[in-house]
């Protein structure tokens, strides 16, 4: 048996299948730099052996925006959806909020099940370059359209 481990957490237990043991996680590891160490404890024919390897683990982010109503009359109501989710090999829901912005003007909006909207009719006449930024939480960056 191998033992994996981050520091001194052990992570999980691999089998050793030939001269290899292998073991998989996809949550345990918190975003951040780690040093893995796979530890053989040796056996009647091995002696103990250790290999450490590195692994960064980095926040997984991405967030389209789409306007709904483009082009617009004056006074008529727009409508702006930013969509949060995590890139693969990442997982989870991205959650905490989404800041809209034209010129000075800013809306910031909560990310509820991975969608910010913004329901806005009070532009002016002429061109408008919307942004949308999900401004990120521990777990994801963030993300600007």
């Amino acid at each position: 048996m191998v033992t994996f481990k981050d520091g001194a957490a052990t992570l999980g237990i691999g089998a050793l299948a030939g001269n290899q043991a292998s073991f998989t996680t996809t949550s345990s590891l918190s975003v951040a730099s780690h040093t893995i160490s796979a530890v053989y404890g040796g056996d009647g024919n091995f002696t103990r052996a250790l290999r450490q390897l590195h692994a960064d683990v980095s926040k997984p982010t991405r967030h389209g925006a789409e306007f709904l109503t483009n082009p617009a009359c004056s006074g008529q109501t727009m409508i702006f959806i930013a969509a949060v989710s995590a890139v693969a090999p990442g997982a989870g829901t991205p959650s905490g909020t989404v800041t809209f912005r034209d010129g000075g003007r800013r809306w910031d909006r909560d990310a509820q099940r991975r969608l910010a909207t913004l329901t806005n009719s009070t532009f002016a006449v002429g061109n408008h370059a919307v942004t949308a930024t999900y401004n990120g939480t521990s777990s994801f960056n963030t993300s600007v359209r």
